[in-house]
């Protein structure tokens, strides 16, 4: 045996070089340690170390273990305490505390309208409107001409102050805004679909979030916040409420977060509020249904029992898609509970601006106005106004 210093050789059974005065470890000898366990004492030192090595690494997996774990609950921890609190509250009465958002400034297009596709908008005296293919076209009140504004295909247009808001659908659905005075396109990181704008506030449904809704406010650069539970099939803002649907109910929540507040066990969409009432589809039959809450108790009234593609209020009408009747245009008394036709059928994607009703005619296959003025029912076609193109500039937001 040689010295693994030196490399002098040893006398038999010596370990400790007498020229260096290293000391070596033997090869391969038996262990016969009274301190080493009987059942070890059989193995080898290069056994031993071995064992020894497979051991260090099982300790090391469990430290690494034990700091996941550790890690996992202070991320819990973090989030139980900042996530929005959605214990159900019990509702008495909703009927003072709703109010309608009218006001062009505060909110960026009427409820229903985002509701039903948000495929028009006004601000001032023009109308920002989509065709059958979502792209976007600048109008006037009188519907004289039309400008191609954007050549994207678009959702939920909202307005707020020089900014027009969408949803771009050519881009994964991303939260956009056009503005309307440098005709520069910022396209954002955030995505979703049903947007709203109000105040200082963009809201809307998180499809990489299971469906719950956010809020970030308008210049996109903040992290969003969570608002709801996650799989809203639709949801609508009133007042300072954000009422939405889950599977099990019709809910409301603060629009800045809080405790929601459960207000029907029914299965629901395309919510809308107006002057006390929740108006919605029954997600079941489609029947239109509207529910008020006097005093703790629900009063639900079905306003057409047959099915209803979309719907919007104005003063004591409510007008409506009805597809038993080859989706034709309807209008209902809120006093009298009498309807009456508007159109012959082919209708959807049904819109209120001003005192004109925007809804497509699959039939014709364009966009169609009709006013709602109780003296006459007329119709333009949105491919008959004359048209100005314009192309503009886009850029990315980071």
């Amino acid at each position: 045996m040689k010295c693994s210093k030196c490399q002098k050789n040893l006398p038999k059974d010596v370990y400790v070089c007498p020229y260096c005065g290293h000391e070596n470890q033997p090869k391969n000898k038996r262990l016969s340690n009274e301190d080493i366990p009987s059942e070890l004492a059989h193995l080898s030192i290069a056994q031993l170390q071995k064992r020894i090595k497979k051991l260090n690494m099982l300790d090391h997996y469990k430290m690494v273990i034990l700091g996941t774990i550790v890690v996992l609950v202070v991320i819990f921890v973090i989030l139980g305490i900042s996530r929005p609190r959605w214990k159900n509250q019990t509702v008495n009465n909703f009927h003072d505390d709703i109010t309608e958002i009218s006001n062009v400034n505060a909110a960026g297009n009427a409820a229903f309208n985002i509701t039903n596709g948000g495929n028009i908008v006004l601000a001032g005296e023009s109308i920002y409107m989509t065709d059958k293919d979502g792209l976007v076209y600048k109008g006037d009140l009188g519907l004289t001409e039309k400008e191609l504004l954007l050549s994207s295909h678009v959702t939920s247009l909202n307005i707020h102050e020089d900014e027009l808001w969408f949803v771009d659908q050519d881009r994964d659905n991303a939260l956009s805004k056009y503005n309307l005075s440098s005709g520069m396109t910022q396209t954002s990181t955030y995505k979703g679909r049903q947007l709203y704008v109000i105040g200082n506030y963009a809201y809307y449904i998180n499809e990489d979030d299971f469906d719950a809704v956010y809020y970030v406010g308008l210049s996109l650069r903040q992290p969003a916040t969570k608002l709801t539970a996650s799989n809203v099939r639709d949801f609508t803002i009133s007042g300072d409420w954000v009422y939405y649907t889950l599977s099990d109910g019709i809910y409301r929540i603060p629009i800045l977060g809080g405790e929601q507040q459960k207000l029907s066990s029914q299965q629901a969409e395309k919510l809308y509020v107006y002057n006390g009432t929740v108006y919605y589809i029954d997600a079941v039959n489609h029947q239109l249904v509207s529910l008020r809450m006097i005093n703790g108790q629900e009063e639900y009234t079905t306003l057409v029992e047959t099915q209803v593609e979309s719907f919007v209020v104005a003063n004591d009408y409510v007008y409506y898609i009805d597809m038993a009747q080859n989706n034709a245009l309807y209008k209902l008394s809120l006093s009298t509970k009498e309807s009456t036709a508007l159109n012959a059928g082919s209708s959807s994607h049904l819109q209120l601006v001003s005192s004109w009703l925007y809804y497509y005619d699959s039939g014709a296959d364009q966009f169609c106005f009709t006013t709602i003025d109780e003296n006459a029912l007329n119709t333009t076609n949105l491919n008959d106004i004359e048209e100005i193109s314009s192309n503009q500039p886009s850029t990315v937001m980071n």
